[in-house]
Order: C-alpha cells, then sequence, then structure tokens
C-alpha cells in the first residue's frame, strides 16, 4: 500500500495555474480582478444569483471550524480579526464542533494544531485574503465558515477515509444547518403588497446589515438568542424599525416590513393640493 501524503497543495490549482482557494474578491483589497478562472466565476455567479444564509467550505489539512475573518489589514497573522457578526460566528462554529465526534475534544485533533473547541478565527490561525469564505460573508450576505475535515490531505484509503469522515460529521452538518432557522426571517413589500430587493436589514448596530436578495422580498438573518431592534431600509423609502424583536433558539421570529415610497407620497400630497384648490 502505497504512504499516504498528508501535506501538500496539489488539486487546488485550475488546468490555468489558479489557485481557487485564493481567488475571490476581497474587500480590503483596492483595484478590480480582471480574470478569475472559470470554476471561480460559476461559484460566483451561483452564490451572488441563489440567495443563501448559511454556507460551509470543506478543507483538509487539520481538523477545526474556521470562521472571519480570515484577514484583516490591520491585524497581523497571528492575531485575533472579529467580523461585526464575530459573536454569532463563534455560536454557528460551536453548533459544528461541539457536535463532532473528535473535533472539539483536547488530545483528538491534529498533533501541530489544537484549538479550544475546535475552532478558530482565521486570522488568529493565519492570514488569508481572497478566500471564498470572508468574500462570501462580505457580498453575500452568506454567513459561511470552513471545515477542516482531518489531519491528513491525501489518505490513501479513500473509501473507509470517506465512511469515517461521514460518521465523524453528519450529525455536525445538520446541526449547523439547523441555525439557519435561529434569528429572523420575513418579507419586505410596498404598501401595496409588491415585493422589495434590494433594501437593507440592519439589527440594533450589532453585525452587518445583509440585503434583501430574494426576488420575492423575502430575507433570512441568524442571530443569536437577544431582544433586538430591527430597521429595514432602501434609497427612495422611509425606513421602518421594528423594536423589541425577540429573538429565541426554536425558531425563527417573523419581522416583515412595508415599505412606504417618498415618491408616492409626494404624489399623494400634489394630489391632495389640486383638489383642495378646486373646491
Amino acid at each position: 500500500m502505497a504512504k499516504q501524503s498528508c501535506t501538500g497543495v496539489s488539486g487546488r490549482y485550475t488546468s490555468d495555474g489558479t489557485d481557487m482557494n485564493r481567488d475571490f474578491h476581497s474587500h480590503w483589497q483596492s483595484g478590480t480582478r480582471l480574470k478569475f478562472a472559470e470554476e471561480t466565476k460559476l461559484i460566483m455567479k451561483y452564490a451572488e444569483t441563489v440567495p443563501a444564509v448559511l454556507g460551509i467550505s470543506f478543507h483538509d489539512g487539520s481538523l477545526v471550524v474556521n470562521y472571519p475573518w480570515d484577514g484583516k489589514p490591520d491585524k497581523n497573522s497571528g492575531e485575533y480579526a472579529a467580523s461585526p457578526d464575530d459573536n454569532l460566528f463563534i455560536s454557528l462554529a460551536k453548533s459544528y464542533s461541539l457536535v463532532h465526534k473528535t473535533m472539539a475534544l483536547p488530545g483528538k485533533q491534529c498533533t501541530y494544531n489544537e484549538f479550544p473547541d475546535g475552532i478558530t478565527n482565521g486570522n488568529e490561525w493565519y492570514k488569508v485574503f481572497n478566500g471564498m469564505q470572508d468574500w462570501n460573508y462580505f457580498y453575500n450576505d452568506c454567513f459561511e465558515v470552513t471545515i477542516e475535515l482531518g489531519c491528513c490531505k491525501y489518505p490513501t484509503d479513500a473509501e473507509r477515509t470517506f465512511g469515517d469522515v461521514w460518521s465523524d460529521n453528519f450529525e455536525s452538518i445538520f446541526a449547523y444547518t439547523k441555525m439557519a432557522n435561529h434569528g429572523i426571517k420575513g418579507r419586505v413589500t410596498d404598501y401595496n403588497g409588491n415585493p422589495i430587493t434590494g433594501a437593507n436589514i440592519s439589527v440594533s448596530g450589532k453585525g452587518k446589515p445583509i440585503r434583501v436578495r430574494h426576488e420575492a422580498g423575502y430575507y433570512w438573518r441568524p442571530l443569536a438568542r437577544d431582544t433586538y431592534d430591527i430597521t429595514a431600509t432602501k434609497p427612495g423609502y422611509y425606513s421602518l424599525t421594528r423594536r423589541n424583536i425577540q429573538v429565541n433558539k426554536s425558531e425563527a421570529t417573523e419581522v416583515n416590513f412595508i415599505l412606504i415610497s417618498k415618491s408616492q407620497v409626494r404624489r399623494n400630497k400634489k394630489s391632495h393640493t389640486k383638489q383642495q384648490n378646486v373646491a
């Protein structure tokens, strides 16, 4: 039996030599990338077209859940780089690692990497830009983490390894996906019930605003259990805040918004003024 290789980067480069693991937009870096691998462009198009609440990127080479930020310009590699949703990401990461058979257990992780509770902030582990995780979170409002499935990247007995990986991870995968229902959800419409896409949903100054991306005006926003003020805004409409919204762990709290068009209000005022003049 051939000796397994546990390190290396074989398989992550495309035919044109692009490292897909470092091939996404970074909001920290100025300028526009002129070229992306075809595979990257397909992933980006899909992610931008199909709204997702949570995401997982599966990797290998360690045993840990990695969460944003993967890289931040004002932080050195090895320093903690908190995202606006840091507490939420910690909760998401633990929802996976603590259910995993060994990921959170001391002495059961890779000998060269030991992570408390089986989770790590990306930049605190090592600094990376242009990864999919940070891109999906910043540009698509998809709360994505990276799961490192095992210590050895290239096991010899792939069939046996796949069975072991599935046994170790399937309960964690289901536990993580259930987190999509921990927070708020709802619909944003105008006064006539027409969906409003592109509106921003912000939460009491906590976390980054998310956009309403669904064509029918629906949105989903993971949140930790707490009480929040939720605000919907869009240029051309009056903003609306729903206060003291309670979020629990059993299911998403429904928070709907009806936004009033500023132009419609102006037209109504003009019409009312004309009617008064006629009278």
